[in-house]
């Protein structure tokens, strides 16, 4: 590892060791002691994708999402422009950003650095500076964290990314440790101006969908962005100063914290396909269904409620089933963050 003092100040300016052979050998976890599952297949993976997606597409901290973001005005927004609410606004532009750029990576078979950088345009918001930094950057608040520290000067920037790019291209190195591995070192170098988390989460998911299935690698990056994230960054501290051995043991415990959350929302799915009585809960209508045919409000049965839109002339079908879903799995979430919470101020 590879520390010098920084001129501009106090923090250190860390260069990342380039990602050898022998290095990543060293990073990669054991795949085969990891119980991989196979996804389930449902009809409303699109709601679920705004629904894991509200919480890292923008900047919303995990607080302000619950607080200020029920679900149900997400999807009013998605489907009928139904909002006052600029958060809700700017959660529902981000996630399409988010979808496009995923999307655009997924048709992509090769990362490079024009492409990389297109990445991060799209996924910029308005007004916001993209591009490749062309100075120093601090990466952590020092009034938050102090372990801040700042990224590889900008000469070091093309060698260390075409590091990343070949690695990414592994053949005999499974998804989940490419995804883990270029995901750090992404943090270390962090090449652009801003907007580098966005970048690094799309390109972690397009990877970790191949082999640990969508809602898992939602939960995953669920983990290291708003759940645990103190413990992230001072795994990746330890890194800095030459521990490999903490990375590799939270990379297996977000694994594992994304497979039992994932077992939780479905054991709740199952749960209200057993206390409503419907048979498969996703041969519903999607959570809201636009209807093209305009009828008065009206409650379809006790799971779906139908109401007009004056503002869009559509109809609108909220299944409440999937709603009460999503809710209970928000308190879940809550619970989880307040008990990693009250661990940090123990330690």
């Amino acid at each position: 590892m590879n520390t010098l003092k920084s001129n501009i100040d106090i923090y250190p300016c860390f260069i990342p060791v380039r990602l050898s052979d022998e290095l990543v050998s060293k990073l990669c976890l054991n795949t085969k002691k990891i119980k991989l599952e196979a996804d389930h297949q449902f009809n409303y993976f699109g709601m679920l994708n705004l629904y894991f997606q509200k919480f890292f597409a923008g900047n919303m901290s995990l607080q302000e999402v619950f607080s200020d973001l029920p679900i149900e005005n997400l999807y009013l927004w998605s489907v009928a422009k139904i909002s006052n609410d600029i958060h809700v606004k700017q959660v529902v532009n981000d996630r399409k950003k988010f979808n496009n750029a995923l999307s655009l990576i997924k048709s992509n078979n090769s990362l490079n650095k024009a492409s990389f950088a297109k990445y991060n345009k799209l996924l910029q918001p308005k007004r916001r500076e993209f591009g490749y930094r062309k100075g120093n950057m601090r990466v952590g608040d020092p009034s938050k964290i102090d372990y801040a520290f700042y990224a590889p000067p900008v000469d070091k920037l093309d060698v260390l990314l075409e590091n990343v790019f070949d690695f990414v291209k592994s053949k005999n190195i499974s998804k989940v440790n490419i995804a883990l591995i270029a995901m750090f070192q992404l943090i270390f170098i962090h090449p652009f101006k801003d907007g580098n988390g966005r970048v690094v989460r799309a390109l972690t998911i397009s990877f970790l969908e191949k082999e640990l299935g969508v809602i898992p690698a939602y939960l995953l990056i669920l983990y290291f962005k708003v759940i645990n994230p103190v413990n992230y960054y001072l795994a990746l501290n330890s890194y800095r100063e030459g521990n490999i051995k903490e990375i590799k043991r939270f990379h297996v415990e977000a694994i594992n914290w994304a497979y039992k959350s994932k077992k939780i929302l479905f054991e709740f799915i199952e749960g209200y396909i057993q206390q409503t009585g419907l048979d498969k809960i996703y041969n519903y209508p999607s959570y809201l269904q636009v209807v093209v045919k305009s009828e008065p409000n009206e409650c379809i049965n006790q799971n779906i409620f139908k109401f007009h839109s004056k503002k869009e002339g559509k109809n609108i079908s909220i299944n409440t089933a999937l709603l009460n879903v999503l809710n209970q799995f928000d308190y879940y979430l809550r619970y989880e963050l307040r008990t990693y919470q009250q661990s940090k101020y123990k330690q």
